[in-house]
């Protein structure tokens, strides 16, 4: 296996968990706007984003997950730039989670749930 930064691989580790609550949440939220309100006009745009933000959180685990499985197979080591590459993504993720939650948040308060 190729060696992985203990750094990078932590920044991984750390990162895969919190796209997978942020994907429960917003399943979660539609649910519970599903359930009080049903799919209407009024609450389309909700809905709608919700479903967006699933899927990016969604795509974005994915690609994590697929580049890090091929550096990893990079034998004997991985290059700078595939470390790079990876890093740049966690950064970038990193850096969209508190957008990604804030959207949630206001959704969230604007329908009054929990």
């Amino acid at each position: 296996m190729a060696q992985i930064p203990e750094e990078l691989l932590a920044s991984f580790l750390e990162i895969l968990p919190q796209l997978l609550l942020i994907a429960n949440e917003s399943s979660s939220v539609e649910y519970e706007i599903l359930q009080r309100f049903n799919e209407t006009e009024m609450t389309t745009d909700a809905l709608e984003t919700l479903t967006d933000i699933r899927q990016e959180v969604s795509d974005r685990y994915s690609q994590l997950t697929n580049a890090m499985l091929r550096i990893a197979s990079i034998q004997p080591r991985a290059t700078d730039d595939s470390l790079t590459i990876i890093s740049n993504r966690i950064v970038n993720i990193q850096n969209r989670i508190p957008a990604i939650l804030r959207s949630i948040e206001e959704i969230t308060n604007d329908w009054r749930l929990s």
